[in-house]
């Protein structure tokens, strides 16, 4: 029932080199507000892993961006009168760039331990200026994030293995801040799980609950979640469903020469 969402379109592609590393590049195009504003992003990745013990692995990534904002000054100010509070943009008050870019950076490190992973990531880290006005206070903060997570099993046998997998997130920009906990199980092929998302920070609030339910083949992933509002905003949204499907395309099979555990959130 919200007016304007978003709708985003994201491309990505990564090729593991042998020992030179890890390349990426991923193109994401972001329309807000109903064709108001759209933000067009394209990213370029590099990683490299390392064993520092037997049990101890690490990797660590850069990524590279360029990044384009335009407005669509025109639907934004249709009519520049309002018939209660006047002229809503004066007649001489100039109008804003209709297009602004800049670069940005970013860089990652994770760790595993055994069957444990425990990661941190920091973007933004140039601080660009992106104000259609050439504010030079209109900085993009800095966000740091933090997550960790493991894999514990639960029962094993020839036909059946179950696995415990919690995860935890913090993620921090300026004085926002938002905690993402979440824990699921998995029997054989079949996930289920829940989590819970709080804000902090100068608007903290308990965000939503979360409920998730997941088929794993080989080759193909289902999955649908389920986020129920529990702030002051479930007045205008009960909750969001989210359905996803991966397929596989098995191509060439290479073997990495560190053991790497994915993280499963």
């Amino acid at each position: 029932n919200l007016r304007g969402n978003y709708q985003t379109l994201n491309l990505a592609w990564d090729k593991q080199l042998r020992e030179i590393g890890g390349f990426g590049a991923m193109i994401t195009n972001d329309v807000a507000g109903s064709g108001l504003l759209t933000s067009t992003s394209a990213n370029f990745l590099y990683a490299k892993a390392m064993s520092l013990t037997n049990k101890i692995s690490l990797r660590a990534g850069i990524q590279a961006s360029y990044v384009n904002k335009s407005l669509n000054f025109d639907q934004l100010f249709k009519n520049p009168i309002n018939p209660v509070s006047g002229f809503v943009l004066l007649p001489n008050e100039p109008l804003p760039e209709q297009s602004v870019s800049f670069f940005n950076l970013g860089f990652g490190v994770i760790t595993y331990i055994k069957n444990i992973h425990i990661g941190f990531a920091a973007h933004n880290m140039t601080e660009p200026n992106q104000s259609f006005y050439g504010n030079v206070d209109a900085n993009l903060p800095r966000r740091f994030t933090i997550h960790a997570g493991g894999k514990f099993p639960v029962f094993q046998s020839i036909k059946w293995k179950s696995f415990v997998n919690p995860n935890i997130l913090y993620a921090a920009q300026q004085n926002f801040g938002q905690v993402l906990l979440n824990t699921n199980i998995s029997i054989g092929r079949v996930a289920i799980g829940s989590g819970f998302r709080q804000a902090t920070g100068t608007f903290g609030n308990a965000d939503a609950v979360i409920g998730y339910l997941g088929y794993k083949a080989p080759r193909y992933r289902f999955m649908y979640s389920y986020d129920q509002t529990v702030s002051s905003a479930r007045t205008a949204t009960r909750g969001s469903h989210e359905l996803g499907m991966h397929y596989l395309i098995g191509i060439k099979r290479h073997v990495p020469s560190e053991r790497l555990i994915s993280p499963s959130y």
